[in-house]
C-alpha cells in the first residue's frame, strides 16, 4: 500500500472527482462497438450520456473510421473490413494494419508492431548511456528511417537469442541493446494473443502457431521493406507529415498543426537526415514546448495513393509541363488530393488512370478479403495483384536510394493543399518540382560532405572532420571499436 501527502492548496484545486473514462479516451472503438450493436448511429447514441463528450469528438472519431474504410460515409454501415475490427480489441488503426499485412504478406512484422503500440516502446534510455542508447536504435534501423523497423529487428534479434541460447542469452541481449526484457516478453505474449484473435475472425486460418511461419502465405513478404513501409502506412494513416528540405534542416508539418518535429528518442531526429521520401506516417503526437511526432517511418507517395484513403482529381489548377521526355504527356497534369484535399500530387492523366486501375484492383482485393479471409490468393489469381504492387514499391525505393534513374520519375512539387510552401506535393516529369524525388543518399558516394565532415557509421548524424570519433557514442570514423555491445548488425535496406 501506498500513501502520498498534499498540502491543502494542492487538495483545494483537485477536481472532486475524476474525468470520466468517455471524455479523455478516442471514440473510434466505442463508435463501432455501437454499430456492432445495431444501435443507430454514434453522435444521437453517445449524445445520451451522462456526461457526453462534444460533438466534434465524435464527429472526428466517426470521419476517422470513414477515412480508414471501416464505415460508409452516408448511413454509417460497418463495412466488412469494419465489422472485422469490431471484433478486435485494439485501436482501429493497428488492426487494419494487421488485416492488410495478411493480405499482403507481411504480418509476422506487423504483429510486433502492433504489439509494441499496444503496450509500450521496449527500448530504454539510461541518463549516463543515451547517446549510445540512441546509437544502437539507429543502428537497428540502419537506412530504413524507421523507428517501427527498429523495434522489428531488435524484438526478431532477442527471439533468435532466447531460441540459440535460452532465456539467460536473451536477456544478456536485451542489456547490451538497451531493451526491457520485461516488454519484449509481454510483447510476445501479445503477439501470441493477436495470432489468435486473426485466427478466431478467418485471417490465420491454419492456426495462430503459424504466424511467424516464413513459408506462409501470410508471411510471404515479410522480408521486404518496401512492403512493410506500405502496411505501416495503411495502418497510420492518415497521420501523415509532409518533409520538405530547406538547406541543411529538414521541415516537417502537418495539416492539423503546421511545423512539428520528430521526437527526441526517434531514430528520424538527427540533424540533417537525409529521407529517402518526403512523408512520414507516425504514431502519435506528443505537445510540449512545440509539437513533436512519436514512432514514425518514413513511406513512399505510392504506399500513400495506394494504401491510404480515398482520393479526388482535381484538373484545375495542376499547370502543364513542357518535359520532352519521351513517355511523357503533352496533356496537363491532373491534381490528386488525398487526406481531406490537404495534400497534393499532380501527374499526367494517363499515370493518374493506371494509379486508379491499380488502387481499384487493390481495393477489391483487400474487400474480398475481408469478406472471405480464408481466400487463396494464388488460386483466386489475386496474388497478381500483390505482385504489381510490390513491384511498383520496390521500383520507387530502389530510385530513393540511388539505385538508378526510372524513366518516369515522381518530383518534389510546391503543393501544400491550400497552395501553402511547406510542400507536400508532387509533379510528374518535367513538371514544377523542385529536386528529385529519390533525393535521398546515393550509395557509391560514401558518407563525408564539404569540409571533410564525416557521418557516424552508429547513424548520429555528422561529425565535425578534425574529429577521429563521433562526440556523442565515440564510434571511430572507419566504423571500428568495440561496436555495441554485440547487437545484430544493421542489415541493408531491401531486406531485414
Amino acid at each position: 500500500m501506498c500513501y502520498r501527502a498534499y498540502t491543502r492548496s494542492q487538495h483545494v484545486s483537485m477536481a472532486p472527482h475524476a474525468i470520466p473514462e468517455l471524455l479523455r479516451t478516442p471514440l473510434e472503438e466505442l463508435c463501432l462497438t455501437i454499430k456492432s450493436l445495431g444501435l443507430g448511429k454514434c453522435e444521437p447514441f453517445i449524445r445520451k450520456a451522462l456526461q457526453p463528450p462534444t460533438p466534434k469528438s465524435v464527429h472526428n472519431a466517426v470521419e476517422l473510421l470513414v477515412t480508414i474504410g471501416a464505415l460508409t460515409r452516408e448511413s454509417e454501415t460497418l463495412t466488412p473490413l469494419g465489422r472485422h475490427l469490431a471484433s478486435l480489441p485494439v485501436d482501429p488503426r493497428v488492426g487494419k494494419m494487421l488485416v492488410t499485412a495478411s493480405t499482403l504478406g507481411c504480418l509476422s512484422p506487423a504483429l510486433t508492431i502492433a504489439a509494441g503500440m499496444a503496450y509500450k516502446d521496449p527500448f530504454v534510455l539510461p541518463m549516463d548511456k543515451k547517446h549510445l542508447a540512441d546509437a544502437v536504435r539507429r543502428q537497428l534501423a540502419g537506412d530504413t528511417h524507421s523507428d517501427h523497423i527498429a523495434l522489428v529487428r531488435a524484438f526478431e534479434g532477442w527471439t533468435r537469442a532466447r531460441a540459440d541460447g535460452g532465456v539467460r542469452c536473451g536477456w544478456d541481449y536485451a542489456r547490451r541493446n538497451f531493451l526491457s526484457g520485461n516488454t519484449l516478453e509481454l510483447m510476445s505474449d501479445m503477439r501470441r494473443q493477436f495470432a489468435e484473435l486473426l485466427h478466431a475472425i478467418g485471417f490465420l486460418p491454419d492456426g495462430a502457431r503459424t504466424a511467424d511461419h516464413v513459408d506462409a502465405s501470410h508471411n510471404r513478404h515479410a522480408r521486404d521493406v518496401s512492403m512493410l513501409r506500405a502496411v505501416i502506412c495503411a495502418g497510420m494513416y492518415p497521420r501523415l507529415v509532409s518533409i520538405r528540405k530547406r538547406g541543411k534542416r529538414n521541415e516537417l508539418a502537418t495539416h492539423e498543426d503546421g511545423k512539428v518535429e520528430c521526437h527526441p528518442g526517434s531514430v528520424n531526429s538527427v540533424f540533417g537526415t537525409n529521407f529517402p521520401f518526403p512523408w512520414l506516417v507516425y504514431g502519435e503526437k506528443i505537445k510540449t514546448s512545440g509539437v513533436y511526432v512519436r514512432d514514425s517511418t518514413c513511406v513512399p507517395a505510392y504506399a500513400a495513393l495506394l494504401l491510404g484513403g480515398d482520393f479526388e482529381t482535381d484538373a484545375e489548377g495542376a499547370e502543364p509541363h513542357s518535359s520532352t521526355h519521351p513517355h511523357s504527356s503533352t496533356e496537363p497534369d491532373v491534381g490528386i488530393k488525398i487526406c481531406g484535399g490537404n495534400y497534393t500530387f499532380s501527374a499526367p492523366r494517363n499515370v493518374l488512370t493506371l494509379i486508379r486501375g491499380l488502387r481499384r484492383e487493390l481495393d477489391r482485393l483487400l474487400d474480398a478479403k475481408s469478406r472471405d479471409p480464408g481466400l487463396d490468393l494464388e488460386r483466386s489469381g489475386s496474388a497478381k495483384v500483390v505482385d504489381a504492387v510490390r513491384t511498383l514499391l520496390a521500383e520507387e525505393e530502389r530510385v530513393a536510394y540511388g539505385g538508378g534513374s526510372q524513366a518516369d520519375t515522381w518530383q518534389r512539387g510546391s503543393e501544400f493543399g491550400d497552395g501553402d510552401s511547406r510542400g507536400g506535393g508532387y509533379t510528374y516529369g518535367g513538371g514544377r518540382g523542385g529536386g528529385s524525388f529519390g533525393r535521398g543518399r546515393g550509395r557509391g558516394g560514401g558518407n563525408s560532405r564539404g569540409g571533410g565532415d564525416w557521418e557516424c557509421p552508429g547513424g548520429c548524424g555528422w561529425v565535425f572532420g578534425h574529429k577521429r570519433r563521433c562526440f556523442r557514442c565515440g564510434v571511430p570514423r572507419d566504423g571500428g571499436g568495440d561496436g555495441f555491445g554485440g547487437g545484430p548488425s544493421a542489415p541493408g535496406h531491401t531486406r531485414f
